[in-house]
């Protein structure tokens, strides 16, 4: 290759990572307020301190609430740090909100953040001495270390998401579909939920749903079973539901089931 094309090369390798990363960044949130409202932080706190002391125990776990109406939730492995935004937890019932924090907290307990980190210093490793052999080739880790640490993050997703409902199920006595329907209802909140990005670091939303039901052979429950179920619950926290009948019965009775 001549200097000449090697040098318009590398500008037009540059130029597209450039893309790549502005366009990544895009939707970066830059300035974050915490939520000041006592309630919404106890629950918070209730839910991080009661889940992360079971799940991970001998692990001291930290919580953050943001006030924002995303609808969205993430783990800082380096800070033992849960956060959650107010639009999740307004939008989440205790069971489905469970799921959620158990989730991230499955990040930290599987150890994602280190294994990806270790993926992305090999593929860094490997691009280095290709650059040496081919020069400018290296800049194609711009390109490449974020396709497979991002397919390793869509695997981690999808591990967290087993081993969530596993300790939801274990310590709070959730069914595996009471734990579907936090990614139904997310879904339901998503603009679509079935496409598949190739720079994106979680599995299309649909796909998540349905590893989740075949792996424990149980059913997705539809919107509509949603609705009845929150109208049982408040049924019985209302006393105008008969107290030998339980949520399920209820459910029953009104035709859900």
């Amino acid at each position: 290759m001549g200097t000449r094309n090697r040098g318009f090369f590398k500008a037009s390798l540059l130029f597209f990572f450039l893309f790549v990363i502005l366009y990544g960044c895009a939707g970066i949130q830059t300035k974050s307020e915490l939520c000041k409202d006592e309630s919404i932080n106890r629950r918070a706190a209730y839910m991080v301190g009661t889940i992360a002391s079971r799940a991970d125990p001998g692990q001291a776990y930290y919580y953050v609430v943001i006030q924002s109406n995303e609808v969205n939730a993430f783990m800082d492995s380096t800070k033992n740090l849960v956060g959650i935004t107010t639009g999740l937890m307004n939008v989440m019932d205790d069971d489905q909100l469970a799921f959620v924090v158990a989730h991230e907290v499955s990040h930290k307990k599987l150890g994602h953040y280190g294994k990806k980190v270790l993926a992305s210093t090999i593929t860094t490793t490997v691009m280095r001495i290709a650059d040496i052999a081919v020069p400018g080739l290296g800049l194609l880790n711009y390109l490449v270390n974020p396709l497979v640490t991002n397919t390793f993050s869509r695997e981690f997703e999808l591990d967290a998401d087993r081993m969530a409902a596993q300790i939801v199920r274990d310590q709070r006595g959730v069914s595996i579909e009471r734990s579907i329907s936090a990614l139904v209802r997310l879904k339901d909140l998503s603009k679509g939920g079935a496409s598949f990005r190739l720079l994106s670091t979680h599995p299309p939303i649909d796909d998540r749903i349905q590893k989740l039901a075949s792996e424990f052979s149980a059913k997705v429950m539809d919107p509509y079973d949603e609705k009845c179920r929150a109208i049982c619950e408040t049924m019985k926290e209302r006393g105008s539901l008969r107290d030998d009948l339980s949520i399920e019965d209820c459910m029953k009775m009104t035709g859900c089931r």
